[in-house]
């Protein structure tokens, strides 16, 4: 029996989408948090639109995402860890530290993607969405990314 404003299901393989078509004809706003095994991820919703995700996974931080996508190099990937650790301060402080001009709305945007692309591949698992009003100034960054678009880019 579902609760008010709660989802709750299991992803079998191929169905994670058809969930996401679903929040987004619903115009949904509120939390995903997906898991399997030791993975787990939150997919912050607004109307239907993804504006932030968090990930437990190493290979889809920022840094990562940055790297993997050519926009920092391996050498500034390092120094920017060096510097985060030692002054206690976040990822894009430290770009700022180490001279990058870039605009990390690009790097922030295929953060999202990468997430959740993974989990298209995703032969089982389980999800919660918790309808919620989020309040944007709590997130460092906040995205508008179309589920639709999201799904056409991650079926593979």
């Amino acid at each position: 029996m579902e609760n008010r404003g709660i989802k709750r299901g299991t992803i079998a393989e191929g169905e994670f989408p058809f969930l996401l078509m679903e929040l987004d004809r619903e115009g949904a706003s509120g939390i995903l948090h997906v898991e399997r095994e030791n993975v787990k991820k939150e997919f912050y919703l607004e109307k239907g639109k993804i504006g932030y995700s968090r990930s437990n996974l190493l290979s889809e931080t920022l840094g990562r995402v940055m790297l993997q996508q050519g926009l920092i190099k391996a050498s500034e990937h390092q120094q920017a860890l060096e510097i985060m650790k030692r002054e206690k301060i976040k990822w894009d402080e430290a770009l700022v530290r180490i001279g990058y001009k870039g605009d990390l709305t690009v790097a922030l945007n295929l953060q999202i993607e990468k997430r959740l692309s993974e989990v298209f591949q995703w032969k089982d698992g389980k999800y919660l969405f918790k309808e919620d009003k989020l309040d944007r100034s709590r997130y460092p960054y906040w995205s508008e990314l179309d589920i639709i678009y999201l799904i056409s880019k991650g079926i593979p």
